[in-house]
């Protein structure tokens, strides 16, 4: 078993990267946001605001399914095991 501050070591080495990690969350969102207005926005010129909503409303339904099944196949396979 681990010692108070070997666990320390090994699991909360330093909170530097959390800047750069909620950065590249935000980054990662507003990508997802784009890819999703513009054919949006494709639509609503075509064909109008009916059309905007059912692209908008599949690529969030979509978009929500990848991230619950990320969600648990990360789960499932992420998380390790205390060594006895």
């Amino acid at each position: 078993m681990l010692n108070p501050r070997a666990w320390r070591y090994r699991f909360a080495r330093s909170n530097n990267d959390i800047p750069g990690v909620l950065a590249l969350i935000w980054l990662l969102i507003a990508i997802g946001l784009v890819s999703l207005v513009i054919p949006s926005g494709a639509q609503l010129i075509s064909s109008g605001w009916a059309a905007a909503l059912t692209v908008l409303g599949a690529g969030l339904f979509l978009a929500g399914a990848a991230t619950v099944t990320g969600s648990l196949v990360g789960f499932m396979f992420g998380v390790p095991r205390v060594p006895e």
